[in-house]
């Protein structure tokens, strides 16, 4: 019961606060509010003097009436106007050096050795790609774009399919 009491009166303040308030901002026309809730102004760091008597053309002319060292919070600030800045230009030297090509290579050999056996039709290769064990006879094309040419002893030459560069890879001497 208490708790009924209690809400019925702050439900009571709370109105008689919202009908004040409702009829202040009526008469006046909310002219009063409206400059209660308007920003204050604020002081910016000390300038230079100014030559001219003039005030800047990018500064209100609220904040000019009486201090020019303020501004208030959505004023427009005064660098707002400022020439935007060009980036600069290269030189025909640097153009020069963005459009040199360096020769592209073939990439790195994606493959691990893993070993080497000699069966009845010729030698075999042992190579992980990733998360597959590989298993490479000579001239035969394996993992998009390789193509094994020779196997020569501890030693097999990959080529590159797309460049057409021959590479070695040492199959370690354990073998």
């Amino acid at each position: 019961m208490k708790r009924m009491r209690r809400r019925a009166g702050l439900a009571v303040a709370l109105g008689a606060t919202l009908a004040a308030t409702g009829a202040a901002w009526w008469r006046d026309g909310g002219r009063e509010a409206a400059a209660a809730m308007s920003p204050t102004a604020v002081a910016l760091p000390a300038r230079a003097p100014r030559a001219a008597s003039r005030p800047p053309a990018n500064v209100p002319p609220s904040v000019t009436a009486g201090d020019s060292d303020a501004l208030t919070l959505f004023d427009p600030a005064p660098w707002s106007s400022a020439p935007a800045v060009q980036a600069p230009t290269q030189t025909a030297a640097a153009q020069q050096v963005a459009t040199v090509e360096v020769p592209a290579g073939p990439p790195p050999l994606p493959f691990r050795p893993l070993g080497r056996f000699d069966d009845n039709q010729g030698p075999v290769v042992f190579l992980i790609h990733g998360d597959q064990n590989l298993v490479v006879r000579k001239g035969e094309r394996f993992a998009d774009g390789y193509r094994l040419e020779e196997i020569n002893g501890t030693v097999v030459s990959i080529r590159h399919l797309a460049t057409g560069q021959l590479q070695t890879l040492d199959l370690g001497s354990g073998s």
